[in-house]
């Protein structure tokens, strides 16, 4: 989701995600919010959970993010989807990546 005036159905659905993450950083992984105003530069993943809400909450804090994103411009770190997914997968919560 991007907090962006060219997106704005992001706002729409972001009064359903019930966790939040930066999409990028520099340094150490940023955590999960609860709101998305939390969120660095307007722009990150919202997240719906409707199933295993616990469980995959304490999965996505776990997991190294580090590991699941790769090196963009400037020194800083991305996540997308993909990575999501793999680390998703990795986890055992959906089939292959």
């Amino acid at each position: 989701m991007a907090l962006f005036p060219a997106r704005p159905a992001a706002a729409q659905t972001l009064n359903k995600a019930r966790e939040a993450r930066n999409a990028a950083w520099r340094g150490n992984p940023p955590t999960l919010v609860r709101n998305f105003d939390e969120v660095r530069y307007g722009c990150g993943y919202g997240i719906v959970l409707k199933k295993q809400k616990r469980r995959l909450t304490e999965a996505l804090r776990r997991i190294d993010w580090r590991t699941h994103s790769n090196l963009a411009a400037h020194n800083c770190r991305h996540i997308g989807m993909e990575h999501i997914h793999a680390a998703l997968v990795a986890e055992g919560f959906v089939g292959e990546a």
